[in-house]
Parts: structure tokens; C-alpha cells; sequence
């Protein structure tokens, strides 16, 4: 039984001792949805922590804010990502989900029943862009954009990109440096958490934690991932802070 705590720090190095004295929770997925569902738990009951919805860019001085953000990477994802969020929704918490478009993954399609259904209670439904491992990356961005309004209604506020490892990982890190905030605005995004140049974490806890670097979409399997035990911490982030909670669903059973 895992002993869930609460812990609080004051500085950069409180935050870099904390990482450095993490270990691993659970070696290897999938994870059992009780540890988020704990964790969660743990952040809204816990004094000085609050939930920010995910297309809001509001800071509280006085409170930890702390934004839930699901990627959906694989057919799992889908299968799983209600159970995430009729949970979220219960707990008053206001995530938002990243859809991949034309991905070999999945049809973009089977994404619209969850969009309908959860749209219109405050979730927000983003872009999960793969353009960078394309040689027209600009071209492939604004046509992923464009397939995402056909294929469900409306224009995409928020964007962040797919990753494949350290497959086209400098071309990935050319992306970032070209999407600054004025780039975002040109494209139409109202928000993206990008990179800390767009929206700054002081802390990530996150399911995706690699046993060894994927070097191909073939990698990304449940089994070759771990949680630290930040799952069952409070991270150290400052009161006025953000972080984020970040899950791939189909990780989790």
C-alpha cells in the first residue's frame, strides 16, 4: 500500500534535490488507474493546490496551480480516455486532450463521440502535431490544422507535438524555436504549452518516463514505461507556480 504524502519546497535546488532523490514507482505499465486517480485526489484536497483549466492562463499567488493534459497517441488512448475524464469531471478538473490527425495510429474520426460528448463540458480538444518529420513541416502544420476543422467543427485553440523519441529530434527542437508567441497568434492558437517560452512548468509529473530512449513509433509500449514516485508526492513548486499532469491514457488499466 502506497503511503500518499505532502511535501513542500521553497527553491530551484529544493526542486533539483527532489528529482535527484526520486525512484521509480511502478517499473513498468500498464499502471493500475487507482495511482492517478490517488494522485489527484491527493493535489485537490491538499491545502495551498489548486486545479487550473487547461485554456485559462490565470495565476494565483497564493496557490500551486496545477493543469491535467492527456496525449492521445495510440487506439488505447481512445479506449481508455473517458474513464480520465469522467473522473476529471468529478473532481472539477478541466483537462485537455491532444488528438493526432492522419496518424497511422488511429482514424481521426473515432476521436469526433468523445469530442461531442465532452467538449461541451469544458474539455479542451487540441492538435497533436507530427508536421516537424515532414521535409514541408510548415505545409503539413496548416493542413493538420485545416483536417482538424473539417473533421470535427471547429478550429483548434491549442497545439503541442508528438514526439518519436530521438527520431527527427532536431528537426522537433528547430520547431520549437520557430513557434514563439507571436508565431502561435499567426497560426490562430490562442494558447500552447509548447515549450516554457509559451507556458512555463516548474514541475511535470508525467506516465512516459522511457526505460530506454524510443527511437520509433514501435517503442512507445506500455510495458517500456515507468512512474517516478512524484505519483504519489506533491512535487515542490512554488505558491504562483504551475505544473502539469501529464498522461497517455492507453498506459493505464
Amino acid at each position: 500500500m502506497v503511503r500518499y504524502k505532502k511535501l513542500f519546497y521553497r527553491s530551484y535546488w529544493d526542486i533539483r534535490l527532489y528529482m535527484l532523490k526520486r525512484k521509480a514507482f511502478v517499473r513498468s505499465g500498464p499502471f493500475e488507474f487507482s495511482v492517478y486517480r490517488n494522485l489527484l485526489t491527493l493535489i485537490k484536497n491538499s491545502e495551498g493546490n489548486k486545479f487550473i483549466d487547461f485554456d485559462s492562463e490565470v495565476l494565483f499567488p497564493d496557490q500551486r496551480g496545477w493543469y491535467v493534459r492527456h496525449d492521445i497517441d495510440m487506439p488505447n488512448c481512445l479506449n481508455q480516455l473517458d474513464k480520465f475524464l469522467d473522473l476529471e469531471l468529478t473532481l472539477g478538473i478541466k483537462p485537455a486532450c491532444f488528438i493526432r490527425i492522419d496518424s497511422p495510429a488511429y482514424a481521426s474520426i473515432d476521436v469526433l463521440p468523445l469530442i461531442k460528448e465532452f467538449s461541451k463540458q469544458g474539455v479542451v480538444f487540441g492538435l497533436h502535431s507530427e508536421c516537424y518529420i515532414h521535409d514541408n513541416w510548415k505545409d503539413y502544420f496548416e493542413s493538420e490544422i485545416k483536417k482538424f476543422r473539417t473533421y470535427y467543427g471547429f478550429r483548434p485553440q491549442a497545439f503541442n507535438v508528438h514526439g518519436f523519441g530521438h527520431y527527427k529530434l532536431r528537426e522537433r527542437e528547430c520547431f520549437y524555436k520557430y513557434m514563439t508567441h507571436q508565431k502561435i497568434n499567426d497560426y490562430g492558437f490562442s494558447f500552447c504549452d509548447l515549450h516554457n517560452g509559451l507556458r512555463e512548468y516548474k514541475y511535470c509529473i508525467q506516465d512516459s518516463n522511457a526505460l530506454f530512449p524510443a527511437n520509433s513509433l514501435e517503442d512507445y509500449r506500455p510495458e517500456r514505461r515507468f512512474l517516478y514516485n512524484d505519483f504519489s508526492t506533491i512535487p515542490p513548486i512554488h505558491k504562483g507556480s504551475r505544473g502539469l499532469v501529464l498522461t497517455h491514457p492507453g498506459y493505464w488499466v
